[in-house]
């Protein structure tokens, strides 16, 4: 039995399109993810960051996998944007996560999958990639 819990070993965030493409490190079920436990940081450490918890979001997959494609609503990507200092670069993106993100395929725990080992608000992951927003106001 996989007692394993999956975890994100890398991601990258596109301030244009509002969508994080999360690494893990073995295959998760796209279809428990729970965008809104979630939060985006500029520190790693919460206790200097301003933060921002993610409320909605859409997997763009179906299936199993160790790449997860997520795009988050308008107006979650409208408050980042206009939270200012927070999703700017690299430098100033970063992650937190509880256990309830996302689990994987496993079916070892209570049939629905190990969660996610939590990435905790002190030492939040820093995003691998970051696109800018380049697109003008309409």
């Amino acid at each position: 039995y996989d007692i394993t819990s999956p975890q994100i070993l890398s991601y990258t965030f596109d301030l244009n399109t509002g969508t994080f493409v999360f690494t893990f490190d073995e295959p998760v079920n796209p279809t428990t993810l729970q965008p809104h436990q979630l939060t985006v940081q500029n520190a790693s450490n919460i206790i200097i960051a301003q933060t921002y918890l993610v409320g909605f979001g859409t997997p763009s997959e179906v299936v199993p996998s160790i790449v997860i494609h997520m795009t988050v609503f308008l107006a979650d990507l409208i408050a980042i944007k206009a939270a200012g200092g927070l999703a700017m670069s690299v430098s100033t993106t970063y992650i937190s996560a509880t256990s309830s993100f996302v689990r994987d395929v496993s079916p070892a725990y209570k049939n629905t999958g190990n969660p996610l080992r939590a990435i905790l608000n002190v030492t939040a992951l820093q995003a691998s990639n970051f696109t800018q927003d380049i697109t003008p106001p309409s």
